[in-house]
Order: C-alpha cells, then sequence, then structure tokens
C-alpha cells in the first residue's frame, strides 16, 4: 500500500482535532456477546518481542521529539504505549500515526478502542482514492489512562483502504500536550 503524504495527515489530524471531534464520554462500547471478534491490526499495542516498535504504523516524522515510547501503561497494556506529541501548531503535523488496512469486502460492523491518556485524537476514515472520508473521530482529554470507542458500519469494495489515525494535539489556544496510546484495536464484530 501507498503511504498518504505527509500534507494529508496534517489536513487528516487538523478536521479531527477542529472540526469534527468530540470529547470521549468514557463509554466503552463492548461488542454484542457471543459475537466473534477479529482485531485487524497488526501492532495494538506497541511492543514486540519485548521491544517497542512501531512496525505496520506510519508516522508523520521521525524525531523523536513528537514520536517515542513510554514506560506509562493502561493495566491491561504490555510494557510500552506509543508517544505522541502535538506541535501546537496545526500547519504542523508532529506526532502522529496511522495504520492503513484493507478490510474485509462486503458490509460489516467494527469497533475502533484505544487506551489513552492525555491530549489528542483519534479519527477512523475510509479512503476510495482520491477521497478520504472521515468516518468517526474522538478527541481525547484524560489525565489518567481511559478506554475509548466508537462503532460503525462500512461498506466496502476491494478498492478501499480503511485508516487509522492517532495524533497528538494540534490546538492554538494552550502548548502542545503529550499523549499515549496503547491497545489500539480496530475489530471487525460479524
Amino acid at each position: 500500500m501507498k503511504p498518504i503524504a505527509k500534507a494529508t495527515v496534517f489536513l487528516i489530524m487538523a478536521v479531527i482535532t477542529f472540526g469534527y471531534c468530540r470529547k470521549s464520554d468514557d463509554t466503552i462500547v463492548e461488542p454484542p456477546s457471543g459475537t466473534d471478534v477479529t482485531d485487524l491490526i497488526g501492532n495494538s499495542s506497541f511492543e514486540s518481542s519485548g521491544n517497542f516498535t512501531l512496525e505496520k504504523w506510519q508516522k508523520s516524522t521521525d524525531d523523536t521529539t513528537y514520536i517515542n515510547f513510554s514506560n506509562d501503561v493502561p493495566a491491561s497494556g504490555g510494557s510500552f504505549s506509543v508517544r505522541l506529541k502535538g506541535t501546537g501548531m496545526p500547519q504542523l503535523a508532529g506526532g502522529t500515526i496511522w495504520y492503513e488496512l484493507s478490510p474485509p469486502v462486503g458490509t460489516h460492523r467494527y469497533r475502533l478502542s484505544v487506551c489513552a491518556k492525555g491530549y489528542g485524537g483519534v479519527g477512523l476514515f475510509l479512503k476510495t482514492a482520491p477521497t478520504v472520508d472521515l468516518r468517526k473521530s474522538l478527541f481525547i482529554s484524560n489525565s489518567t489512562w481511559v478506554e475509548s470507542s466508537v462503532l460503525d458500519t462500512l461498506t466496502t469494495t476491494p478498492s478501499n483502504t480503511v485508516v487509522i489515525v492517532l495524533g497528538g494535539d494540534v490546538f492554538l489556544a494552550r502548548n502542545p500536550y503529550d499523549i499515549l496510546f496503547d491497545l489500539c484495536r480496530f475489530e471487525q464484530l460479524d
């Protein structure tokens, strides 16, 4: 798969943080009981063999000022979380990572969930070149670890790509803050 251009990442994060976000209500959306759940993200906890890794994730920068790891993890997490730092300037993407996947073809229900601590945004996009459609988003503003999630039903074709974007705060009104993410899952519920 071709990576998203950095300018596109900036636009995505600007949309998440300025236009279409909602503050997490700290509600965990559980799949219906008896539902077989398949996580479609290959590295949802940002670690492998006891080491931090962004394997299978793409990033806006190699600058560790904006993208790094932390040993601060939720109770159900492993040893590492990813630390993303916003720039405080919407023209710069700062700490942003994204995961692209080819979803199963057809109409399916999905649950996007993340454990997060800090200030930033999460976006779920459906890409049909050249269009990128924001499906769901969350603005995270928590001083403790909280799991947040959204549900969506997507109808996809072989040409579709799902893009999950995690990013640091880009608001101009305050200094940029770090956000920690762990256990980022995109689960097919049917």
